[in-house]
């Protein structure tokens, strides 16, 4: 998996409450990169929005992402 799913998912288990902005701009990723990589792991079940996308934060699901980040 790519390198930077891995680092999208380290800065949303260190802040939750980071936007997809603050992302793009730490990672140096356009928008629709760092989209892409959440819809990747919201849809693998590792992370999840809750509220809403102004005042909302990001829940962690698991801590088992070892085995989804050596695929």
């Amino acid at each position: 998996m790519s390198g930077t799913i891995k680092y999208v998912y380290e800065l949303i288990s260190n802040n939750p409450e980071i936007t997809y902005q603050e992302l793009s701009d730490k990672l140096n990723k356009s928008l629709t990169s760092i989209k892409r990589c959440v819809k990747k792991l919201k849809k693998h079940g590792y992370i999840n929005r809750v509220g809403t996308p102004r005042t909302g934060h990001w829940e962690i699901l698991t801590d088992n992402s070892d085995n989804y980040f050596e695929e």
